[in-house]
């Protein structure tokens, strides 16, 4: 039986103990991969994470979480076709492949698949849709997946990081501001939030 292996990524925090909480947090690279993936993710994925993670007390963004339970209510015959919701409850993250490399995966969203008309295959114009069963220009359905070749590997493993170098450390302050880690950053920001005096 094959083992599954636990990603860890070590952090180094500041600490206020008076007010017990963490002044900042000091992370490699694929700690900051993850935090700038989120700028990846598409609302609807976002929105459907939150859900699912927080059902009793949903995180309302604007009202945009309306507008997806409006999506997930309606009766499929309101939609041109079964894919319509699929694709907005579900939409693709078009940084899907490097994401697919961050060492925490936040994207529960299923792998992209690629789909082609098996009729229309030969053909010169190929249509191609990410989901199976979509309807073809021929009037047949897409349903053959097609494999793609997948990034490649430099001398066996990834290149170093996703976003940002992997070896690099950052500073990540508790409203998310990220900076290149450094003893004059370091020391700079914790005396502009007040604290004179600080030891790791």
């Amino acid at each position: 039986m094959a083992s599954i292996q636990e990603a860890t990524i070590p952090l180094r925090f500041w600490i206020d103990e008076e007010k017990n909480s963490v002044i900042v947090a000091e992370a490699s690279g694929d700690f900051v991969d993850v935090l700038f993936s989120f700028l990846t993710l598409p609302l609807g994925t976002i929105i459907r994470l939150v859900s699912k993670n927080q059902p009793q007390q949903p995180l309302e963004i604007a009202c945009i979480n309306n507008l997806y339970q409006s999506v997930e209510k309606f009766n499929t015959n309101v939609f041109w076709n079964r894919i319509c919701p699929q694709m907005l409850l579900s939409p693709r993250n078009p940084s899907e492949a490097s994401c697919q490399r961050l060492k925490l995966k936040v994207d529960d969203t299923v792998p992209t698949k690629y789909f082609v008309c098996e009729y229309c295959l030969k053909g010169i114009d190929l249509l191609l849709s990410t989901f199976d069963g979509a309807s073809c220009y021929c009037g047949k359905l897409m349903s053959k997946e097609m494999k793609v070749q997948e990034e490649s590997k430099k001398n066996g493993s990834w290149e170093n990081g996703v976003f940002v170098r992997e070896d690099a450390m950052f500073l990540i302050f508790d409203d998310l501001r990220v900076l290149q880690s450094s003893p004059g950053n370091s020391v700079q920001q914790l005396h502009q939030l007040g604290y004179k005096d600080s030891t790791r």
